[in-house]
């Protein structure tokens, strides 16, 4: 699997793997996704802030985070639902986690939609993982 920058030609894509991945959650809390729930990710993609995990010619996984207060964001990670529970996910992370560490950022946080947790602090010799439930 060969994790990369996304390019504008993928940006359809993209958005059919975070369809795939949210629409049944989002359906279980009574809701629909909204039609433009992904207009921002033309943007995003062009601003170079979204990872996506190819694996035989397809789009796997799709991962988007920004910088906010001098930490980047995981805002999304979003895996096809055939490919869930095959370490998709978790190679997104890890990217975004070792390009974070190598541009010397200090940490690491997931927001969702009622708080933000930091996930990572970067020190000189650790890494330091944190998972909270909420």
């Amino acid at each position: 699997m060969d994790i990369r920058k996304a390019n504008s030609d993928e940006v359809q894509e993209c958005e059919a793997v975070l369809r795939a991945a949210f629409d049944g959650f989002v359906r279980r809390l009574g809701r629909n996704l909204r039609e433009d729930a992904y207009s921002g990710l033309p943007d995003e993609v062009s601003e170079a802030r979204v990872l996506v995990a190819i694996d035989q010619s397809s789009i796997r996984g799709v991962a988007i985070y920004s910088l906010v207060d001098n930490s980047w964001n995981i805002e999304q990670v979003a895996v096809r639902p055939v490919d869930q529970g095959r370490g998709v996910g978790s190679a997104l992370i890890e990217r975004i986690s070792s390009d974070a560490k190598a541009m010397g950022i200090a940490t690491l946080t997931h927001s969702v939609w009622w708080d933000t947790v930091t996930l990572t602090s970067f020190s000189d010799t650790t890494i330091k993982i944190w998972s909270q439930r909420i």
